[in-house]
């Protein structure tokens, strides 16, 4: 079985949504330039968001059919936008367009930007948008970061890892904090993340997903837990809680060095190059494997706003009529129908034709309201 999950599961534990991340990027203790940066960005994608698509109504007036799978700009769209500065600067995109979108940006930070000379202002920008990436990153660190102590709303998930009648619990998580693995750990549950034994405070990423283990997480986003070293091997501290890299030392007991400064996750809107390099392939390929193989999905907690993910629950939902979709997700209480409430027009169309088929069973309720006596018969034992 999957267990596929998203943010919402880890709200009940205190950790921000997407718009709390997004305040505390723009707040009072953000860096003035990388504010002014992030406001300009902002209100050039919120421009295009409402004002792309024009049409000609039938009375002569003109309208904006607007973007149809976002509504607003978002932290993670900011990350996207601050890494196509990046990655112009240094001839890596073959995108004509994206030049001029970089041009747009200086004219509107010249306020803040170094040098009289165009030249001169753009090699700032470009070091200015270095430094808006990693602030973001350490700020999305921060505050995911969370004690085990603090977890609440995940009771299912251990009632489904401990479950005698499941031969496999193949969880799939979009996020970036470490909840799930820490419940498991407290737990004296064991799973297979792909990492290898200790080494010292550390494990290497070695693509490892055990068969012996009945539990597996793949985590397609990354987590505040992977690090790079050497800018190429993927490590995680023992300690999966361990936030200080500095202090960390192999089994030799010399110090782990050349670690980054901030964890390896993905966010932006283009996510999709992503899923074809390094740690991310390897844990995107299990999840296409699952997906071969298993006909029963149990989700909660997700948006459906990532479109090549969408595209491949589609593929599922296509592939085999009893692949089926365990929808957990409370609805409104002044709206009947959960597609009203959902950012997602795609979700929309997937929603409806797929609860039609009996390939969606929603129930109307949190993961953290559920137990697994109200959900198993769904499962094939």
């Amino acid at each position: 079985m999957i267990l596929f999950l998203g943010s919402g599961i880890s709200l009940s534990s205190g950790l921000p949504t997407v718009g709390d991340i997004q305040d505390c990027l723009l707040d009072d203790n953000a860096p003035t330039r990388i504010k002014v940066f992030f406001e300009e960005l902002i209100k050039l994608d919120e421009n295009y968001l409402i004002k792309s698509a024009p049409f000609k109504r039938s009375d002569g007036t003109y309208g904006y059919t607007g973007q149809l799978f976002r509504e607003k700009t978002t932290y993670e769209d900011l990350f996207y936008l601050t890494d196509q500065i990046i990655i112009n600067a240094v001839g890596l995109r073959a995108n004509v367009t994206i030049e001029t979108f970089v041009e747009v940006i200086r004219k509107r930070c010249r306020k803040v930007l170094n040098g009289r000379r165009i030249e001169d202002q753009l090699i700032d920008l470009h070091k200015l948008a270095k430094e808006a990436k990693s602030y973001i990153e350490s700020k999305v660190f921060s505050l995911l970061y969370k004690a085990t102590s603090e977890i609440n709303g995940l009771d299912l998930i251990l009632e489904l890892a401990k479950s005698t009648y499941l031969s496999n619990l193949n969880i799939v998580t979009l996020n970036h904090d470490t909840l799930v693995e820490q419940i498991l750990i407290n737990e004296n549950i064991s799973f297979s993340d792909g990492f290898g034994a200790p080494d010292g405070d550390i494990r290497y990423f070695e693509d490892s997903f055990s068969s012996e283990n009945k539990i597996k997480i793949i985590k397609l986003h990354g987590s505040i837990s992977w690090w790079k070293q050497n800018s190429s091997k993927i490590i995680q501290p023992k300690d999966i809680t361990d936030k200080s890299p500095h202090l960390w030392k192999a089994k030799s007991n010399n110090r782990v060095l050349d670690v980054s400064s901030t964890p390896s996750f993905l966010t932006g809107i283009n996510k999709i190059y992503s899923y074809n390099m390094g740690i991310y392939a390897d844990h995107n390929y299990q999840f296409l494997h699952l997906l071969r193989n298993e006909n029963i999905m149990l989700m909660s907690g997700y948006g459906w706003g990532d479109i090549p993910l969408n595209n491949q629950l589609k593929n599922w939902f296509n592939r085999d009529k009893k692949n089926t979709l365990v929808l957990l997700h409370k609805k409104n209480k002044n709206m009947d129908e959960i597609n009203l409430y959902y950012s997602s027009l795609e979700f929309r169309e997937i929603y409806k034709a797929y609860l039609k088929n009996k390939q969606i069973i929603h129930i109307d309720k949190w993961l953290s309201e559920v137990t697994l006596s109200e959900i198993e018969e769904y499962f094939n034992y």
